[in-house]
């Protein structure tokens, strides 16, 4: 009972963050206190997850080829995001394209799920 108490308070810690980085920054009465409060929330999301991901470590529940997958889908997924930073940045400054509705960069930031996606679904049937 006790290591699914810190495995939930690590996803509340998790949610809680989020939350702050969000919606609390969003929401504070000034600059300053919103940037505290996005600092503050990414904080506790990175501390939730390097915490959650420890607790499971520890009680054996995550296996080794899973983790291995999913730090491989992580290296690609940042090589693709910032690989489609660089090169909408270079299209952008070149041409009068625009994106519909939201900020181009905003857009981008479908990349790296479609990237983790694509590698995830590809090393769960070669390993």
């Amino acid at each position: 009972m006790g290591d699914n108490l810190g495995t939930y308070a690590s996803i509340g810690l998790m949610a809680i963050g989020v939350v702050a980085m969000t919606v609390g920054a969003d929401l504070a009465p000034d600059g300053p206190a919103g940037g505290v409060l996005a600092a503050g929330g990414a904080v506790a999301v990175v501390v939730g997850g390097v915490w959650g991901f420890r607790l499971a470590e520890r009680r054996g529940d995550h296996d080794e080829r899973y983790f291995q997958i999913t730090l491989r889908g992580t290296a690609f997924s940042l090589w693709g995001f910032y690989w489609a930073v660089v090169g909408w940045s270079q299209f952008a400054d070149n041409t009068t394209a625009t994106t519909p509705v939201l900020d181009p960069l905003t857009w981008l930031l479908f990349v790296p799920w479609v990237v983790f996606g694509g590698t995830y679904w590809y090393y769960t049937r070669v390993m």
